[in-house]
This record gives structure tokens, sequence and C-alpha cells, in this order.
């Protein structure tokens, strides 16, 4: 009899989380802008941009703003308008995007959330010397808010979370391990399995978006992996900018990429060097601050 009850507890929860798999699997499917890479996304962009929104609100209530007059809000707010300006028209997303700098020397970070906002630390002003570099490192947060890549994390949170409490219900069913244990071992595996990997392809897909964005922008593609070369440098010494590329493919691997994506740029924008030298001109003009 409780052989029975168990066969039957675990067909129906069985049931379930294969309705579940083909609903996720089926339903779900969104692909990402340029790499086409598929994925599944259950948030709304509204819901995402509220999220973002209360992120952004939370991280710099305590922290110490730059004024938007000061030289380097100016000077990103400048390069992250310029990059919104020139970005492909395919690539969609927000017109207008907020551009904040924080003031914290020990901090080489940056980050982006949706719908449209962009937080650089002054601490990445050691490591991104140019204008070019601080471009390459807005287009990498700017390629993040553009693939959606906080509603993919949302969604693979949320689809995550109920997939493993579904198997390790299912797993004491079965086996008869605690659904605690079992809860806990999947989702440990879940994280080095699915969530690490995934990451790390979020951060590639920033990195070629971002580079695209570069091209469109009229600057210097091959200055991009500068600052990562110089973050590099100080991993062994510097625990926050080992901290930062931790979470970001292997250096080698992402100066390799950044190489091959950015002929790939040059080739896409070939014929353009009259309007880039204006361009580049024009920005000249402004950055010294004279009338267009």
């Amino acid at each position: 009899m409780a052989s029975s009850s168990i066969t039957k507890g675990a067909t129906g929860m069985g049931i379930v989380t294969a309705t579940l798999a083909y609903y996720m699997h089926v339903k779900t499917v969104d692909e990402v802008p340029f790499t086409k890479r598929r994925r599944h996304l259950v948030t709304s962009q509204e819901y995402e941009a509220k999220v973002g929104a209360m992120a952004v609100r939370s991280t710099l209530k305590s922290a110490k703003v730059l004024p938007s007059d000061h030289a380097a809000s100016v000077t990103v707010r400048s390069i992250g308008e310029r990059l919104a300006a020139h970005a492909p028209a395919s690539v969609g997303g927000p017109k207008k995007w907020s551009f904040t700098v924080v003031s914290d020397k020990n901090q080489p970070n940056a980050f982006a959330s949706p719908p449209n906002h962009v937080v650089l630390y002054s601490g990445m002003f050691k490591y991104g010397r140019t204008e070019d570099e601080i471009a390459s490192v807005i287009a990498h947060e700017m390629g993040h808010v553009l693939c959606r890549h906080t509603g993919e994390k949302l969604s693979d949170e949320i689809m995550g979370s109920a997939g493993v409490t579904l198997l390790s219900q299912l797993a004491s069913t079965v086996f008869g391990i605690g659904a605690g244990a079992a809860y806990e071992w999947l989702s440990v595996g879940r994280g080095l399995i699915l969530t690490r990997p995934n990451s790390r392809n979020m951060e590639r897909e920033a990195d070629y978006v971002g580079l695209k964005l570069i091209g469109g922008a009229c600057f210097d593609v091959n200055a991009a992996s500068n600052t990562f070369r110089r973050m590099q440098a100080e991993q062994g010494t510097n625990s926050a900018a080992a901290g930062y590329l931790s979470t970001h493919p292997g250096h080698g691997e992402r100066v390799k990429n950044m190489s091959a994506w950015a002929k790939e740029v040059i080739r896409e924008n070939k014929g353009r060097e009259g309007e880039c030298a204006e361009i580049r001109r024009r920005w000249e003009l402004a950055r010294r601050g004279n009338k267009i």
C-alpha cells in the first residue's frame, strides 16, 4: 500500500515536472539581439525596469554621487550619449539613457540596469585612461541592458528555483532523501553547472554588443581590451580588480575574442571613414567646450 502511494506520488510529481519543463522550453523562448542565442525569459520588460530602478536607487542611496556638472560626469555622459546616438537601429532599447559617476577610487567597477541606467565608479578611470577606453566600459554595460541580461538572470532564478523545488520533492518521494538536503544539493549543482557558465556567456555577449556600439559611434574598437589588460596585470595585488574579473571570461579568451570581433566591426563600418572623422571632429570641439 505504501509502495503504491509512493509510486502514485512520484508519477504525479513527474507529470508536474514534465509539464513545467515543456512550458519553459516552448513558451518562454527568446532570442538575444545580435548573437541570436536562444534563452528563456519569463519576465516582462516593465517588471525588469521596476526591479532595475529599485536596485539603482538602493545602490546610489549610500554612494557618493558626483554632481552632473563634474568633469567626470560630463565626460561619461557625453561618451554614453554618443554611443546611444549612433547605435544601430536594429539594437532597439531605450532612446534616452542616464549616466551616473560614483566617487570611489578603490572601486574599479561599473554596472547597468534596465531600463536605461549606467553607473560608473571613479576607480575605473585608473584602468580606462582614454575616452575610447572608457567608451568600451560604458558600451559593455549598455550591452547588458540591450540584451536584457537582467531579465534573463531573473528568469533563471525564477525557473531554477521552481525546478529545484519540484525535483527535490520528487527525490524525497522516490528515494527517501530529505527534501531540504535534496534542495541544497540540487541548488549547488545548478549554480556550478548552469548559472556560472551562463553568467560568463552574458559577459561575452556584452563584450560583443559593446564593440558593435563602439564601432557605430566611431570610437576606437582596438582600445577595448586595454582596460582589461591593465586590470589583469594588477589582479594578484589588487583584490578589487580581481573581483571584477572573476565574474568575466578569462583574460586570454577575452582579448582573443575582442581582437576577432574588432576586425568584424571594422569591416562592417568600412566606408564610414569620412563620417567618423566628422563625428570625432565635432566630439573634440564639444569636449573643449566650443560651440558646434
